[in-house]
């Protein structure tokens, strides 16, 4: 068994964590701020959505009317 850690910071409370367990609260806190940036970035998607909508609908018409003359 890894022995404990002695990197736990003065606001935490309990047992000292073992190696196994700084790693894998690490990692759980990398997965968290990849997920809260992935929201951040559909949000930015969701909200640009209705600016490039026009644009791409005026694409459309000219590729439209280039292939129909």
């Amino acid at each position: 068994m890894p022995a404990p850690t002695s990197t736990a910071g003065a606001a935490e409370s309990g047992p000292p964590r073992t190696e196994l367990q700084e790693l894998q609260l690490k990692a759980d806190q990398t997965t968290d701020e990849s997920l809260e940036s992935t929201r951040r970035m559909l949000a930015l998607c969701e909200e640009i959505r209705p600016l490039k909508l026009p644009e791409a609908e005026g694409n459309l018409r000219k590729i439209e009317s280039v292939r129909v003359t």
